[in-house]
């Protein structure tokens, strides 16, 4: 899947990079470069290079281990997460709405928490795919009340049958047949209620499922 990631972020840049050099070439061959044409080829360059390493660089921190906890504003892990697999849910033409108007705070471990979101985003990606939903779109809703702060996760797929909703966060049950491990939602649950001292949760709306953190 990091793999996969990775390509995905990678893949315009390295068009681009391409497309530059092809430029570069022509006009050389036409006599018909000036170092302006050249000088904009190379910062174009540089700039598509920066965001590659970049993007190392997220990976890398965001899969890092890291004990410590911290308070963090919730979009922040959103973000962490999106520059992650936000190519992967354009690619699969996922309008994302965020919603957390008052830049919600926790105190938790944000690797951790950041990949509980990625592993919920990722499987509501899957389901949009894997029923060629039309118009596909993934809300994400964070508020606070009292004491207590709710992250809501909603895809339009549809929703989880009946029959299997209650063994969702099962380890190893998976409804991907070949291309799912049961791992994701299972260690999910176990960071949120063993690690947060919250619950993680699922229940169907009318237009799909809606996965619920409460902290």
């Amino acid at each position: 899947d990091m793999i996969g990631n990775i390509a995905h972020q990678w893949r315009h840049p390295l068009t681009r990079l391409s497309l530059t050099l092809q430029n570069l070439k022509a006009f050389k061959n036409k006599d018909k470069m000036s170092d302006k044409i050249f000088d904009d080829a190379m910062e174009n360059s540089l700039y598509q290079i920066e965001f590659m390493s970049n993007t190392i660089d997220n990976f890398k921190n965001f899969y890092k281990k890291d004990e410590k906890q911290s308070l963090f504003i919730v979009r922040e892990a959103i973000d962490n997460v999106l520059n992650i697999i936000g190519s992967v849910l354009e690619h699969s033409s996922i309008k994302l709405s965020i919603k957390d108007e008052d830049e919600v705070e926790i105190f938790a471990n944000k690797n951790e928490f950041s990949q509980v979101l990625m592993n919920l985003m990722i499987n509501a990606k899957d389901q949009i795919d894997s029923k060629n939903i039309q118009d596909p779109k993934l809300n994400i809703t964070v508020s606070k009340s009292s004491d207590k702060v709710k992250i809501e996760v909603e895809d339009n797929a549809g929703g989880v049958p009946s029959n299997i909703i209650k063994n969702i966060f099962n380890p190893y049950f998976t409804t991907k047949q070949d291309k799912g491990t049961g791992i994701g939602l299972y260690l999910s649950k176990a960071i949120i209620e063993e690690k947060l001292n919250g619950t993680l949760s699922i229940k169907n709306s009318k237009n799909g499922a809606i996965f619920t953190i409460i902290l």
